[in-house]
């Protein structure tokens, strides 16, 4: 990883692993935490909107037939009440039980942060155990790893936003 080579020789190996460790998980976190927040407004507007009644079921069946789509909200609810109802109550299940497994999901998470920690203090041993280990010829893996190269550089640099990814891009034309 560029960002770990960078770090390494500036603040040590164990200081950089830990530094961008600590960085990709507030970044995840923030990144879910934003989301949940923009969903969280937008419902609690839309409940306020349907309770302040500047949304209704005449005004969203008006808008649906102006979209070419005429629909009786209140028909289909009476022929499908019992499905929705069972819909909804699976849903609420699956929720709980999503919440239920986040003692796993914190188990998970703490393992994968354990390996991307041992892998990037030690990045060369892993890697060269990885060839040792895989049964390929090494001039199929020379060639593998050096499409790999190929590949992932400019794949760093577009996640960047640098304009060598389009000088990279009209190359392979």
């Amino acid at each position: 990883m560029p960002a770990q080579r960078i770090l390494e020789r500036r603040l040590g190996s164990m200081s950089a692993a830990i530094t961008l460790i600590v960085v990709t998980v507030l970044l995840i976190i923030l990144s879910v935490v934003y989301i949940l927040a923009i969903a969280i407004q937008e419902s609690l507007e839309l409940g306020t909107a349907i309770q302040e009644g500047d949304i209704t079921i005449t005004a969203i069946e008006s808008r649906l037939a102006d979209a070419g789509y005429p629909l009786n909200i209140d028909g289909l609810y009476a022929t499908y009440q019992e499905p929705i109802r069972t819909g909804l109550e699976g849903v609420a299940t699956s929720a709980f039980g999503i919440v239920g497994g986040g003692g796993e999901l914190l188990i998970g998470l703490t393992v994968m942060v354990f390996v991307l920690y041992s892998l990037l203090i030690d990045s060369e041993r892993p890697f060269a155990w990885f060839q040792r280990v895989i049964p390929i010829e090494d001039s199929v893996q020379r060639e593998l790893l050096s499409e790999l190269d190929r590949l992932m550089g400019p794949l760093s640099l577009a996640t960047s936003g640098s304009p060598s990814f389009k000088q990279f891009c009209s190359e392979l034309r």
